[in-house]
């Protein structure tokens, strides 16, 4: 991977994050004084910081040209004897005007290193979903809502209900989707957008298939499964303790 792709992948990741992407500052800062040149991304930031100037976006991301030959962040003097100090060179950054801090800044950087799955939702042949960006998704029945989605604050299905729960496990764009309730007749069609960076995995009870380019579900018709429970716990009234937890 080259300079021009690492610089386009981050920033394409924050953009998607609904940042704003903008352009780096001239290396010579022209409103502030007190630099030779910018060392360092939040430079054309710092009135903002400080409250001296609002713009009209809250989150922004820039691959800022920067300078470290003097003063506080002085590299000169190391430039050779290691791997990362350099004079001239850009940094990449994400920044949040009072948006989001410490833990979301942090999740988002994992999750730059670590790729969510893109995926393409489809629904009686229809497209419903360009790309979703998340860890996956579950696709329940009313008998299977009760484990599966509630694990992932999905909703849960009452019995005898002709829905099916199709639930994002996090979802990043759009952000905290939680899914949809569509009927069980339904014929879903979900496509891996991204399978060279992010090969995915899907699971049906026991069966296990990797590498899945696209996969198409839905109801089988005529299917008995006998849920097994104990005869003096209803499993209607299971279901509603587990949509009405208080915690």
């Amino acid at each position: 991977m080259n300079s021009n792709q690492v610089r386009k992948t981050f920033i394409d990741f924050f953009k998607n994050k609904d940042h704003k992407h903008v352009n780096s500052s001239p290396l010579v800062p022209d409103n502030d004084p007190t630099l030779m040149f910018a060392n360092s991304g939040m430079v054309q930031f710092k009135n903002v910081f400080t409250g001296l100037e609002q713009r009209e976006y809250k989150r922004a991301t820039t691959s800022q040209k920067c300078v470290r030959a003097g003063g506080k962040h002085n590299d000169l003097e190391n430039v050779g004897f290691t791997t990362r100090h350099h004079t001239f060179f850009e940094m990449l950054g994400n920044f949040s005007f009072g948006d989001y801090f410490k833990e979301e800044a942090i999740f988002y950087a994992w999750r730059e290193k670590y790729q969510a799955a893109k995926l393409q939702i489809i629904v009686d042949n229809e497209v419903r979903m360009e790309e979703l960006v998340c860890d996956g998704v579950i696709l329940s029945s009313a008998a299977g809502s009760t484990g599966y989605n509630y694990s992932a604050s999905g909703p849960i299905i009452p019995l005898g209900s002709n829905v099916i729960a199709l639930t994002a496990v996090s979802a990043y764009s759009p952000r905290h989707w939680r899914g949809g309730l569509l009927r069980d007749n339904a014929k879903i069609k979900i496509i891996n957008n991204n399978p060279s960076k992010r090969p995915i995995v899907a699971h049906a009870d026991h069966i296990e298939s990797k590498d899945v380019i696209s996969i198409e579900i839905e109801m089988s018709e005529g299917l008995e499964i006998p849920l097994l429970f104990d005869n003096d716990h209803k499993i209607e009234e299971r279901v509603y303790k587990e949509m009405f937890k208080s915690h």
